[in-house]
């Protein structure tokens, strides 16, 4: 059992054509048989690493993004083949505010068995999405939170004057949130800081800066519009503190935060410990193959 779509990548509000065709091993078609299809659908996310990669390979890894575990079936249909074994099917994907991986499956029974073939494609809010560059996630009160942002398309196919007619000269704003939590997970309100614009050179590339005012625990919001009048947006984290600041946090137990993802041999390493005491003390040690401190 074969599943095929005419392309891997969709943008919202398009139809995606499923070409379905099953046959035995040695070629004849399973003529008149019915097959089922079902349809799933996962949320992507993008991972954008805090800190730089310094290893070969870095920008194919960083040209991934990352996709929830659970799934949400969208179809589930049954459908009678063709003569040739070929049959098709056009699902609209529904109206979406996010990015999502979709994957079919489709399954024949013939002579007391099940044979399943699966196929895949993407609908995506735009033609592209948001990469984020930075070094920290943790600032000091007043400090700069320093942004790198890269539109990337989702095809690859696109030659070098495609991908930049797409991707440069768009506008990318930024929008700065502090956070309040209740009932330890529980987002209470978010209070808008600051708003910054930002316009992408010809490789999609563009820098946006924000100061973070005091203490506590900061969203930065970011959006750009696509030429086919779609957006797309990225949502990161970052955390701002002083020594032994106090900052009402939906903890529980002790939680460290590194200021990055990645470090090099000789990065200085700064950890946020956020604890549900104050005016405590806390042991710390460092561990890999032995206690190195």
């Amino acid at each position: 059992v074969r599943v095929a779509s005419p392309k891997p990548v969709y943008n919202k509000g398009e139809s995606v054509d499923l070409d379905i065709s099953a046959a035995y091993y040695y070629g004849q078609p399973l003529g008149g048989q019915t097959v089922n299809v079902r349809v799933f659908r996962t949320p992507k996310f993008d991972y954008s690493p805090v800190g730089l990669f310094d290893f070969e390979g870095a920008e194919s890894y960083l040209g991934q993004t990352g996709g929830a575990t659970s799934r949400q079936l969208v179809l589930d249909k049954n459908q009678k083949l063709d003569s040739d074994g070929i049959t098709s099917i056009r699902f609209a994907p529904e109206k979406i505010d996010q990015d999502f991986r979709y994957s079919v499956l489709a399954s024949v029974t013939a002579e007391s068995e099940t044979i399943t073939g699966s196929g895949g494609f993407s609908v995506n809010r735009s033609p592209f999405y948001i990469k984020v560059f930075r070094d920290n996630q943790v600032f000091g009160p007043g400090e700069d939170a320093r942004l790198t942002v890269q539109l990337v398309p989702y095809d690859r196919t696109l030659s070098a004057d495609e991908k930049a007619k797409l991707i440069g000269d768009r506008d990318v704003s930024g929008v700065l949130y502090s956070r309040s939590f209740y009932w330890i997970s529980q987002e209470a309100e978010r209070e808008k800081i600051s708003t910054k614009v930002a316009k992408t050179g010809s490789d999609g590339r563009a820098e946006l800066s924000f100061q973070i005012p005091k203490a506590g625990h900061f969203m930065i919001q970011l959006e750009a519009e696509s030429p086919t009048g779609g957006s797309t947006s990225n949502d990161i984290t970052l955390w701002a503190s002083g020594r032994q600041d106090t900052i009402d946090m939906p903890v529980k137990d002790l939680k460290l935060t590194a200021g990055k993802d990645l470090y090099r041999v000789g990065d200085m390493a700064e950890i946020l410990v956020l604890s549900p005491v104050a005016a405590g003390h806390v042991f710390i040690s460092l561990e890999g193959s032995r206690l190195y401190h």
